[in-house]
């Protein structure tokens, strides 16, 4: 079980203090066209997230 997952009271249903979404619905398209144009935002941050659960993993 991850360490920001804790039993629930609904039986063995997970709760999460936090969940972040990323929709793709904008991610694709022909070069020129795709909604998505702040890739490097994007990027940054999922490598924000991923350097909050290192933080969290090392308690």
């Amino acid at each position: 079980m991850e360490l920001s997952e804790r039993s629930s009271d609904v039986g063995d249903l997970p709760t999460f203090d936090e969940v972040h979404v990323i929709s793709d619905i904008h991610m694709g398209g022909k070069p020129g066209f795709q909604i998505l144009r702040e890739t490097s935002r994007l990027a940054n941050f999922v490598r924000w997230v991923a350097t909050q659960l290192a933080v969290l993993r090392s308690f």
